[in-house]
Parts: structure tokens; C-alpha cells; sequence
């Protein structure tokens, strides 16, 4: 089926969209929105609940886009899905985002699900334009793959992002593996999760927040994510502010065998108004060739670095 918006299911006029009971939305392609889904309409809702959007395409949302409210749970499954480029006569080509959803509505939750493999230039996983992303309560974003930023969520303008006893794993991109934040407003929260093998082929190998809202991160591993050219291994701020800390159990926030080639091998902070404050946290067999196996400071005026009861190495 080729549509320009929503070629498997445009949602504009409904108020509530249900998919249920092991339901398939498969194999649809809109030359615009929504290649699975769209929820054109604002305040309206989707529910995938245990069933799965998959190889869907089209420019902006190749598996959902929404402009309402999304909640994706009990063990749903948005995988495989390709955001697309388009060449007009001109000659002009546009930019795909969003791989499995592109969102610029109130809400999107993901609860005990899976994002995985899909495909975007930004956002291959989730590209978030606005409201808040949640992901929570095991779900998994992994194998997703950017060409340019967010392997896993790329998040912009007023975005804003929850995660919390979730996995990120083995995302892609130039520039943040798993999480890109650019110019976004919005505040960032990631507590008690796993972030390990993400990989950028620039920086922010897990992580890069550019000029971005508050990020906050509590009790969760970082666990050999790469920079492969660049710098920050797990994580590279520029122009932002980092606080790192134990979670509500006490549990401390580690990062272990994250590596970076030029500097930061677990963390990089530079530019402006860039800040670091790191509390009971461990840093173990992290590597950069050139500046600060664990951590490295740039180029940053005003910028401020704390460092309290933290361990660096086995000792």
C-alpha cells in the first residue's frame, strides 16, 4: 500500500486508536507520514499493546507518526521500520526521521517493549520534536542506526526524555550511539537503566547533548560504548550540564570499558556553560588515545566540575 500519510492506518479523525492481542501492522509505505501509523490528530491516542509495527516506510515516522498522545506496552514491538529519503526535480532531497516513530505530539510512553533495528538518518529508533518520551519498565532500545545523530532517541527542540529500568543497547550513529540531544529545551532523566555497546563513528559514543536541557543520570552502567573516531565514549556534553549520582537503592552509577580516539574515553565535557557533577560513582577500564581515560575538559568558560566520593580504577 503507498499513501502519503499513514498507509497503513491514518488515524485523523479518531479520537482513541486500540492494536491489540499479537495485531500486525506490516510492510506499509507512505510517501510522507506515517508509514505504519498516523495519528494526525492532536490529542488523540494510540495504544500498541503486545503487538508489533514493523517494516514500514516513509520520510518522517516510518513506523508511527504522532502529533497526540502514543503508549506502546506489553511487550509491543516497533522493529525493521525504514525512514526514507526523497529526491524532488529539483534536485533537493529531504531528510528522514524517525525510524520507528517521529513525534511532535504531547506524549509517547514505551513500557516493557521493544524498539529494535530500524533506520533514520536522525532518530532511528524515536526522533522527538516536542513533549515528553518516556521509556520505562524493561523496555529495550537496541540495533537501531542513524547516519548522522541519535541511533537510539534523537531529541530536538522542546523535547524532553524519561528513562528508567531500561536497556539501550548496540544503537549506532555519527553522533550519539544511543541519545542525541541538540538545541533541545527540554530536560533529560536517565535512572537505574543499562547503556552498553552503542557506538558513534564521531562522538558521544552512548550520549551527546549539544546546547541541550539539564541531563540527569542515577544508577545506571555504562558499558563499552565507542567513540570511534571522536570523543566522549559513553558521554560528550557540549554546552551542558551532567549531573551524575547513586539512584534511590543506593546504587552506584558505573562506567566500565567505554573508550573514545581522541579525548574523554567515558565522558567529555566542553564549551560554554558546559558543567559536571559526578557523586558516588565508579570508573573502571575506560580509554581514550589522546586526553583523560575517564574523563577530559575542553574549551569551557563558566563551565564547573565536581567530583565527590567517586572511584577511578579497580582500587
Amino acid at each position: 500500500i503507498i499513501q502519503y500519510y499513514g498507509a497503513g492506518i491514518n488515524s485523523s479523525g479518531a479520537s482513541t486508536l486500540k492494536i491489540t492481542n499479537d495485531s500486525h501492522v506490516d510492510n506499509n509505505s507512505a510517501l510522507q507520514y506515517g508509514g505504519g501509523i498516523a495519528n494526525y490528530k492532536a490529542g488523540a491516542s494510540v495504544t500498541i499493546d503486545n503487538s508489533t509495527v514493523s517494516n514500514n516506510t516513509a520520510i518522517k515516522g516510518a513506523g508511527i507518526y504522532n502529533k497526540g498522545i502514543v503508549l506502546i506496552q506489553n511487550g509491543a514491538k516497533l522493529k525493521d521500520n525504514i525512514a526514507s529519503t526523497y529526491t524532488y526535480s529539483d534536485g533537493k532531497k529531504t531528510i528522514s526521521t524517525g525510524g520507528a516513530i517521529y513525534n511532535e505530539g504531547s506524549s509517547v510512553i514505551i513500557d516493557a517493549s521493544t524498539v529494535d533495528s530500524n533506520e533514520a538518518e536522525f532518530g532511528a529508533g524515536i526522533y522527538s520534536k516536542s513533549g515528553a518520551l518516556t521509556v520505562r519498565n524493561g523496555s529495550t532500545v537496541s540495533n537501531n542506526e542513524a547516519t548522522t545523530n541519535g541511533g537510539g532517541i534523537n531529541l530536538e527542540s522542546s523535547a524532553g526524555l524519561s528513562v528508567t529500568g531500561s536497556t539501550f543497547d548496540s544503537n549506532s550513529a555519527a553522533f550519539g550511539g544511543a541519545i542525541a540531544g541538540v538545541e533541545n529545551t527540554g530536560t533529560t532523566s536517565i535512572v537505574s537503566s543499562i547503556i552498553k555497546d552503542n557506538t558513534a563513528t564521531k562522538s558521544g559514543g552512548a550520549l551527546l547533548f549539544q546546547n541541550a536541557g539539564d541531563v540527569t543520570i542515577e544508577g545506571t552502567k555504562f558499558s563499552g560504548n565507542r567513540a570511534t573516531t571522536g570523543d566522549g565514549g559513553a558521554i560528550l556534553a557540549n554546552g551542558t550540564v551532567i549531573s551524575i549520582d547513586k539512584d534511590s537503592s543506593d546504587n552506584l552509577t558505573v562506567f566500565d570499558g567505554n573508550s573514545a580516539v581522541n579525548g574523554g574515553g567515558a565522558i567529555e565535557v566542553v564549551g560554554d556553560g558546559a558543567g559536571l557533577s559526578v557523586a558516588n560513582a565508579k570508573f573502571t577500564k575506560n580509554t581514550s588515545t589522546n586526553f583523560g581515560g575517564a574523563i577530559t575538559t575542553v574549551d569551557g568558560i563558566n563551565s564547573t566540575i565536581v567530583i565527590d566520593n567517586v572511584q577511578f580504577g579497580d582500587g
